[in-house]
């Protein structure tokens, strides 16, 4: 499923318009796709370059020491529940175009993922014969809560 990402990062200095910001994704999990971004403090957030695990934003100013919100579209969800990590966030600044370290983020970000229990109202079950002992068919109607990608399966457990 393609997601929008929204990042709110506090910043300890300023950048300039010369600068980037670069979002690491763990690569084993997401997928970057055509990616958009855009910015609340900034009308220039553009995608200077994208790649499977790696998405540069350049165009934004932020003048004073302070926070920034990036919004990330176009990226594809991993594709099972779980923690996802790492997801770095790094920010440049150019001098003769050469990209330095301006800001790093001190601890990796992790993305959890977790499955939503399915609700009563989410299952219904019929039977072909309510007789006990009676040779039957069941019918179950699922409203699955999460996408499932293409070549999944559902595991029903039944009383034995």
């Amino acid at each position: 499923m393609v997601a929008s990402y929204n990042f709110s990062l506090a910043l300890s200095h300023a950048i300039g318009s010369t600068s980037k910001v670069s979002f690491y994704f763990n690569s084993g999990y997401f997928n970057i796709g055509s990616v958009t971004c855009q910015s609340s403090q900034s009308t220039n957030c553009t995608v200077i370059g994208s790649s499977n695990n790696l998405v540069e934003v350049g165009s934004l100013t932020v003048n004073s020491v302070s926070s920034l919100g990036v919004v990330l579209s176009g990226i594809v969800n991993p594709a099972q529940v779980g923690l996802f990590s790492p997801i770095s966030i790094n920010t440049y600044t150019s001098v003769n175009g050469t990209y330095y370290s301006v800001d790093t983020n001190t601890a990796d970000a992790t993305l959890a993922m977790t499955a939503r229990p399915m609700l009563i109202s989410d299952l219904n079950i019929t039977t072909s014969s309510s007789v006990v002992s009676a040779s039957s068919t069941y019918t179950f109607w699922i409203r699955n809560n999460n996408a499932l990608p293409s070549n999944s399966f559902i595991v029903l457990y039944l009383p034995s």
